[in-house]
């Protein structure tokens, strides 16, 4: 289970997130994380549109997001899956941005390029 206290614990308030979580997590529930401007990946006009075809059009969209303000992106355990099946996508997490937090209910990275 994802835990608001995992994210709230590394993250400054009012931040940008994008949340990977496959629409299965409720995230409008007003106590979880309210203070978090929270963005669904994939999005369109700020719902939630689905999971990428391929690589490419995950990283082209993590950078449109990341270019409109987006400081973090949040894979919530239920989408742990992507990181097998969007091999390329997450090597490219991995190498420009840095990892800070994975445990069994989350992984973190903060959407700043590496020195």
């Amino acid at each position: 289970m994802t835990r608001p206290r995992d994210i709230k614990s590394l993250i400054p308030i009012k931040s940008s997130l994008i949340i990977v979580h496959d629409n299965t997590l409720d995230l409008e529930r007003p106590f979880t994380l309210i203070n978090y401007h929270m963005i669904p990946f994939l999005e369109c006009n700020g719902k939630y549109w689905g999971k990428p075809a391929d690589d490419a059009i995950a990283i082209s969209e993590l950078n449109r997001l990341k270019s409109q303000g987006a400081q973090w992106l949040v894979f919530a355990w239920v989408s742990f899956w992507w990181l097998e099946y969007y091999q390329d996508f997450y090597q490219y997490l991995c190498v420009h941005f840095p990892c800070v937090l994975k445990n069994e209910r989350l992984i973190i990275f903060r959407l700043q390029e590496k020195c």
